[in-house]
C-alpha cells in the first residue's frame, strides 16, 4: 500500500488537475511535505482525510464493474453511460468471454455486465463459470443483449437470470439497474 503521493498522483485519484491539487495545498486545504528538491508529497492519511472531508471517493472504495462484450462500440457506450451517472465506478472491459474470465479472476468485479453472443465463450458459459466459483459468490451479473426475441428472453429466465436488458439501452433504466445490483 502506497504511503506517500505526488501532486499528480493525487490529481489522478481526485479526478482533477495537478494545478488544482497545488491550489488546495497553497490554500491550506490539503497538507503536504516538501522534499529537498521542492517537490510536494502528500501522506496517505492526509489524503484520505481530505477526500473524506470533501466527499471524494477513494479509488479503493469504488465499486468495480467489468463489461464483457465483443462490440467495442457497445462497450464504449456503456462506459459513457456509467460515467454520466451520479456514482463513480472503477470500470474495465473485455472483448470476449475468455478474456473476460481472466479479468474476472484478476479484477474481482462487484458487477459483470455481460453480452450473450461472443466469440470463444458465450455469455451463458461465462455466467455458469462465475456462479460456480466460490470466490465470486457476491458478484452480480447483468446481461445485455441486442437480441430481443422471445426465445432469448425465455432462455435467460430458464437459466435463472433475472437481470437483463436489451440494446439499445435506456440510459436511466441502465443506471438504475446497475445501482440496484450494487
Amino acid at each position: 500500500m502506497k504511503k506517500v503521493y505526488s501532486t499528480s498522483e493525487v490529481a489522478r485519484l481526485c479526478h482533477v488537475t495537478a494545478k488544482t491539487v497545488v491550489n488546495w495545498i497553497e490554500t491550506g486545504k490539503l497538507k503536504c511535505m516538501k522534499t529537498g528538491g521542492g517537490f510536494r508529497k502528500i501522506f496517505r492519511e492526509e489524503l484520505l482525510r481530505f477526500m473524506a472531508a470533501n466527499n471524494i471517493p477513494f479509488e479503493d472504495d469504488l465499486k468495480k464493474i467489468l463489461i464483457i462484450d465483443d462490440n467495442p462500440d457497445d462497450v464504449h457506450i456503456m462506459e459513457e453511460i456509467l460515467q454520466l451517472g451520479d456514482r463513480a465506478f472503477r470500470i474495465d472491459h473485455a472483448y470476449d468471454g475468455e478474456e473476460g474470465l481472466f479479468k474476472i479472476g484478476v479484477y474481482k468485479p462487484d458487477l459483470v455486465i455481460l453480452d450473450i453472443y461472443m466469440p470463444r465463450l458465450d455469455g451463458f458459459k461465462v455466467y455458469d463459470l462465475i456462479k460456480a466459483a466460490p470466490a465470486m459468490a457476491g458478484t452480480q451479473v447483468l446481461f445485455v443483449t441486442g437480441q430481443n426475441e422471445d426465445a432469448i428472453v425465455m432462455r435467460l429466465k430458464n437459466h435463472g437470470i433475472d437481470s437483463f436488458m436489451t440494446k439499445p439501452l435506456d440510459h436511466e433504466r441502465f443506471l438504475a439497474t446497475v445501482s440496484a445490483l450494487l
